[in-house]
């Protein structure tokens, strides 16, 4: 399974369009601030999956703050990441929520800036904002789980 991994999009939604239209993928997660950006793109790939969390500049009642989901055998968490600290030094507060929710990758956004390191024993991942042309390739397969930073060109 191959997700593409957007975050803070904050309503501009062409980089969206343009990573979609680039690669190839069998799903999206996007991390929050603009979680009603994907509307429109959910409606045009009704055969994808879709996962996504509000932020903190999103309405709250719009949907979950945090998922964990599992696919190809790999359990993960999908946050925003401000209610972790993410923004601090370190990401460990993130990695240690995540192992004691039992999965070993999580996905956050809100720093803008990407992100791809083991800490804690956790795989995190920030795919950047896509707003500025970031994002993420995810892959899982056989309980395991790999990751790209790209960038829109």
């Amino acid at each position: 399974m191959k997700y593409i991994v957007f975050s803070d999009s904050h309503g501009r939604k062409s980089f969206m369009e343009k990573a979609l239209d680039k690669e190839k993928f069998d799903g999206v997660i996007h991390l929050g601030d603009g979680y009603s950006d994907l509307d429109d793109i959910e409606a045009r790939y009704p055969y994808k999956a879709f996962i996504r969390v509000t932020g903190n500049c999103d309405y709250s009642y719009l949907g979950p703050a945090e998922n964990i989901a599992s696919t190809d055998g790999v359990c993960f968490l999908a946050c925003h990441g401000h209610t972790h600290g993410v923004k601090g030094l370190s990401k460990a507060s993130l990695a240690l929520y995540a192992k004691a929710k039992g999965v070993k990758l999580a996905l956050f956004g809100h720093t803008h800036s990407q992100f791809l390191e083991t800490v804690c024993g956790v795989l995190l991942l920030n795919p950047g904002s896509i707003q500025t042309g970031y994002y993420a390739l995810l892959s899982l397969k056989d309980g395991k789980a790999t990751a790209e930073l790209k960038e829109i060109e």
